[in-house]
């Protein structure tokens, strides 16, 4: 069938366009949960055949299926390994059964979960660079921890250390800016100082009293300089703060837009393919990266104070995307599942990338 959005052609019967995730307008059939037996994969009952087939002895079956197990313990062994922090394991894992047999929705999760890893590895590196120049460098750990997105499973370690690094920097802006205002307070002082010798030297030559009056002028001009570089420092840390917040709000639009690529629109594919299972885990999946876009974007709105209007409203705009989305994966779970209205996944998404829209053109303005 045509799509009525993007007009590409589609397989009879999806319920979404495989190329702009529309709905296609696919009659919504409501029945019962099915059981789990009726819900095994056709690649699982292909495996099962070919176990069957091995214990009658057939030895063409026994390789692959050696290769499925193998290949599926690593995957397996390597989420185990992410969920404790261990990505160049994983990745190695991985790595170690790319030449196996494999489906090919088996070997698109295996890459994809080995650019996932490999992308983890790097985040890791960055964030223990991050730590070891935090001491002597805060400009260097804070560009490095910035450079981590906000998908990285330990990203709450990165955000505390972002945190620490933005507090040193604030605190020795304010101690400069502190020092500033002593100088100028000096150089009142001695101002005041200046004016009252210029007041007991009224009486002796006139030339002394113009140098005295030539010395109060510079000590006013002293202290105008030292007001103006306690300002210009004051306006200078507002600015990184607002960059830096800025920054966050572009790692969690990298997020949300990278995760409706990786998982939501390839959860609608397989949904449409009927591989409900692969697209109740990508959603799952993707709900998880979006559950931690709304809590980062919900931070900026509650940690910091007097912010500008449109740096609120991003982040605004930015929740709101993240909600969306969520809201979409959970609609599309019960669209695999054969209970849920297709129509509803497809509103809350158009209004997650209306969300998203509304996020990219501030940060395309700033």
């Amino acid at each position: 069938m045509t799509c009525p959005k993007c007009g590409k052609e589609n397989r009879e019967g999806g319920n979404f366009c495989r190329h702009c995730g529309a709905n296609l307008g696919a009659p919504v059939t409501h029945h019962k949960r099915p059981s789990p037996l009726s819900r095994i994969s056709r690649n699982m009952w292909i495996v099962i055949g070919a176990i069957i087939l091995l214990g009658c002895g057939t030895a063409y079956a026994a390789p692959k299926v050696k290769d499925y197990l193998a290949v599926n313990d690593a995957i397996g062994s390597a989420k185990q390994l992410q969920a404790s922090g261990n990505y160049a394991a994983a990745l190695a894992k991985l790595n170690n059964v790319d030449g196996m047999w494999m489906f090919s929705s088996t070997k698109q999760n295996l890459e994809n979960l080995e650019k996932q890893e490999g992308g983890f590895v790097q985040d890791q590196n960055n964030y223990n660079l991050a730590i070891s120049e935090k001491s002597s460098s805060t400009v260097n750990a804070q560009s490095l921890l910035q450079s981590i997105p906000t998908d990285y499973p330990q990203y709450g370690q990165v955000q505390t250390a972002l945190n620490s690094v933005q507090s040193q920097i604030e605190g020795q802006l304010k101690t400069q800016a502190q020092q500033a205002q002593a100088q100028a307070a000096s150089a009142q002082a001695a101002k005041a100082s200046a004016q009252a010798a210029a007041a007991a030297a009224q009486s002796q030559a006139t030339a002394a009293a113009q140098a005295a009056q030539e010395q109060a002028a510079a000590s006013a001009a002293a202290a105008q300089q030292a007001q103006a570089a306690a300002a210009a420092q004051a306006a200078q840390a507002a600015q990184q703060r607002r960059a830096a917040i800025i920054t966050q709000l572009t790692h969690i639009y990298a997020s949300l837009s990278a995760d409706n690529t990786s998982y939501y629109e390839n959860a609608i594919v397989d949904s449409n393919d009927g591989e409900e299972l692969t697209a109740e885990a990508l959603f799952d999946a993707g709900i998880a990266v979006f559950d931690t876009a709304e809590s980062d974007a919900n931070s900026i709105l509650n940690d910091y104070t007097n912010l500008d209007p449109d740096i609120s409203a991003a982040a605004s705009d930015a929740v709101s995307a993240a909600t969306y989305c969520i809201d979409a994966s959970n609609s599309g779970i019960q669209v695999a599942e054969g209970y849920g209205d297709a129509s509803v996944t497809n509103s809350d998404h158009d209004s997650c990338v209306n969300s998203m829209a509304q996020l990219e053109a501030f940060l395309n303005a700033n």
